[in-house]
């Protein structure tokens, strides 16, 4: 029954005002995702140094890089899994009716809620455990940034390029 639900919605088939509404929140949040990204390239730097400057500090600056205290670690990793655990179940319902085969959508679901314990968790390794944590935020990061892209564009691209069947 769940299969036959799920073929009777085809995001190409989708009225023109359907399309537009799916299509504006994909492309807000596609922006919302860049931004967030610019934000960090701007503070922390998308390296390994400025990760671990960032949460841990500077043994070379203190002064300049103090790193995080753990109430501002606390509130940025509750914010942050609410809003990423949100954001990958809108871009991911909207994804769950592409016509992306079954073991893609598994994957890319697998590796979309996977990461956001790792990109978050990795702060907190970085500042408490060890500095090489700011590897697997790099990682984990790497891993949200195609999920995103990916549950944006293939909807994307069947309700506007893709040639539909019927």
């Amino acid at each position: 029954m769940a299969e036959n639900f799920m073929e009777q919605i085809k995001l190409g088939k989708l009225p023109v005002a359907a399309k537009l509404f799916v299509t504006m929140f994909l492309l807000i949040v596609g922006l919302g995702y860049l931004m967030a990204v610019l934000n960090i390239q701007t503070t922390i730097g998308l390296s390994y140094e400025g990760i671990v400057n960032h949460y841990k500090g500077s043994e070379k600056d203190p002064a300049a890089y103090p790193g995080m205290d753990m109430p501002t670690l606390t509130s940025t990793t509750h914010t942050h899994l609410v809003a990423m655990s949100l954001m990958f179940f809108c871009l991911g319902m909207i994804f769950l009716f592409s016509s992306a085969s079954g073991w893609l959508k598994k994957l890319i679901y697998l590796f979309s809620f996977g990461a956001i314990p790792a990109d978050l968790g990795s702060a907190w390794l970085t500042k408490y455990v060890a500095p090489d944590g700011a590897y697997l935020m790099l990682v984990a990061g790497g891993i949200v940034g195609i999920c995103v892209l990916l549950e944006i564009l293939i909807p994307l691209y069947e309700m506007w390029i893709k040639k539909s069947r019927t």
